[in-house]
């Protein structure tokens, strides 16, 4: 069948099915910011592109995620070549033009579209099946459809999968032999496809499991570090404290000592003479009060000063680097930009490889923030702590326990390398297991509880 005479939709799903359906120009509309759905704003839905031939019959399905911003408008980063993946999906259900091509997160050729895109039940009789038939004899997108002749069909001799049937039957004639290994055929590529749906299943529900404790453990850790800290900081300034009560101690006992030897040798000066020797002191004190008063509040008043004015630097440098980005993404989109959209629609892909993480597809859009900032981008992306994701890329590089012994030295024993920055846990993926930091944790707590 020609190109020509393939009609290509879109449908949106909810909770209760599907909630709207358009020809595929529409949702190119909506992808170029002229048409909002205002319905979807600031929503994750998931869709469905769908090919289907002139006698109202579906030959290919792409299951893909949209992410609608707080306008109604597609985000600018979405950019799946959904006739591409429709064209090199896998083999399907029958949905009466033979078995349809399908691209979803368990079957598609490009692994980095995988996020993109979500798995449906794969036998005939579900329900999103089931509601892709039912739109097609509704058939609300007013596509004209031609009468099935007897030379059109070509899907006759392909049987219908009915239960209870035997596939091998000793009297069965040659042609009903060949009909049940299509049946046998069809149910295998069903399991496979079934199979390979869970497996993917299974592996994101590990992935989720696994950032979530790999998270939560990261956090335990780091507050365990900032409690040791806070508590050697705490000793340390307990010691100065000390030190500083026992100076005052001794200055006090060495001021008592020096008074109590000028009172006695005062005890035979006359009353007049002694006031006249306090007012005096009182006098020099409080001019020296003041004078250090004085000091004390030019030196405040100086530090105001410096504070207001490095305030104003540092507001005229962001405003600079605010200018120059702006000055930047207005180059990128007056001269690099168009030539990188006009690659982008040749169906050119930028895609960034690190380390052994899973490729990451760059939309044209994000160009800029990746140059900024690559490794923080790629983060991001991969929906892991930026400061994470650099220690998982140095532990890529060189798989080798980091810890370092009694005499200074690194312990430099191979690990196993860890593939996937989610299950990276510092401390513990890059440790042997003589410095597992579990156990050296435990022991820095022991060594700080220890009477000193």
């Amino acid at each position: 069948m020609n190109r020509e005479e393939i009609t290509e939709a879109v449908i949106l799903l909810g909770a209760d099915g599907v909630v709207k359906e358009m020809l595929f120009p529409e949702f190119e509309a909506i992808l170029d910011n002229v048409v909002a759905l205002v319905d979807f704003k600031a929503q994750k839905i998931r869709g469905a592109y769908i090919q289907i031939n002139p006698y109202l019959q579906i030959t290919a399905v792409v299951c893909f995620y949209a992410d609608f911003d707080s306008h109604g408008f597609v985000d600018k980063s979405w950019n799946l070549p959904l006739s591409r993946l429709a064209e090199t999906g896998t083999s399907g259900p029958d949905l009466g033009a033979g078995p349809i091509k399908i691209s979803c997160r368990s079957h598609c050729s490009v692994s980095w579209h995988q996020r993109h895109l979500w798995d449906p039940d794969l036998q005939k009789e579900a329900p999103f099946f089931q509601q892709l038939l039912a739109l097609m004899a509704r058939n609300r997108l007013g596509i004209i459809a031609q009468s099935v002749s007897e030379d059109d069909v070509n899907t006759a001799d392909i049987p219908t999968l009915g239960e209870g049937q035997a596939y091998f039957n000793p009297e069965q004639s040659p042609h009903d032999k060949k009909q049940d290994k299509v049946k046998l055929q069809q149910l295998n590529d069903q399991h496979a496809l079934k199979l390979s749906a869970l497996k993917s299943e299974a592996s994101d529900h590990i992935e989720r499991l696994q950032r979530h404790y790999g998270s939560e453990l990261y956090k335990q850790r780091q507050q365990l570090k900032v409690l040791n800290e806070e508590l050697i900081e705490q000793r340390r300034r307990n010691q100065h404290y000390k030190m500083a009560l026992d100076n005052q101690a001794k200055d006090l006992g060495e001021a008592r000592k020096n008074f109590q030897e000028q009172l006695s040798k005062t005890q035979g000066v006359e009353e007049g003479r002694f006031n006249e020797l306090h007012e005096k002191f009182q006098q020099e004190s409080r001019a020296q009060i003041d004078h250090v008063k004085a000091e004390l509040k030019e030196m405040l008043e100086m530090r105001e000063v410096e504070l207001f004015y490095r305030e104003e630097q540092i507001t005229a440098l962001r405003e600079e680097v605010s200018q120059l980005r702006q000055e930047k993404k207005k180059l990128l989109s007056n001269s690099g930009g168009r030539v990188l959209q006009q690659l982008a629609d040749q169906g050119i892909s930028f895609v960034s490889y690190y380390a052994e993480a899973d490729p990451v597809a760059i939309p044209v859009a994000d160009i800029g923030d990746y140059l900024d900032a690559p490794n923080n981008y790629i983060a991001e992306k991969l929906g892991v702590d930026p400061q994470l994701y650099g220690q998982w890329a140095a532990h890529c590089k060189l798989p080798v326990c980091g810890a370092v012994n009694v005499d200074g030295a690194v312990c430099g024993v191979p690990v196993a390398k860890i593939t996937r920055p989610s299950r990276f846990i510092p401390g513990e993926s890059d440790r042997c297991t003589k410095h597992n930091s579990a156990s050296e944790a435990l022991s820095d707590i022991i060594r700080m509880r220890e009477p000193h």
